[in-house]
């Protein structure tokens, strides 16, 4: 694929071993955390891709109690955190440069099987 726009960005970035299932962009800080079903959340530089610098800046490993991190997000208040959703129903605050689980957000699964929707007259 080819782009004849100079100001988009287009390179290939590799370093999770299974699909990617959630992306978040800061473009205050230019960077991007990707959460991949390889069970890691990844931050990376894209402008680096375009240079000769490695654009994986660093790995987020969670603990298998967490589970598989589903998606992630920036904290838009505060640049310097991301919010890390996982399919065990967790959702972790991590201070970005260390990593360091900050707040954990817990709930317990409820399953319904119907959802009635009431109309008031």
């Amino acid at each position: 694929m080819s782009f004849s726009d100079p100001n988009v960005l287009a390179a290939t970035l590799r370093g999770h071993t299974d699909s990617v299932w959630c992306l978040a962009y800061n473009a205050a800080k230019q960077r991007l955390l990707t959460s991949s079903s390889d069970g890691t959340v990844k931050l990376w530089s894209p402008t680096a891709a375009s240079t000769a610098t490695e654009p994986l800046v660093k790995t987020f490993d969670p603990t298998e109690a967490n589970g598989t991190p589903t998606s992630v997000d920036w904290i838009r208040d505060d640049p310097t955190h991301m919010v890390t959703a996982y399919a065990n129903a967790k959702c972790i605050i991590h201070d970005v440069e260390t990593g360091s689980p900050l707040v954990t957000l817990e709930t317990t699964t409820v399953s319904y099987r119907r959802l009635l929707y009431l109309k008031e007259r």
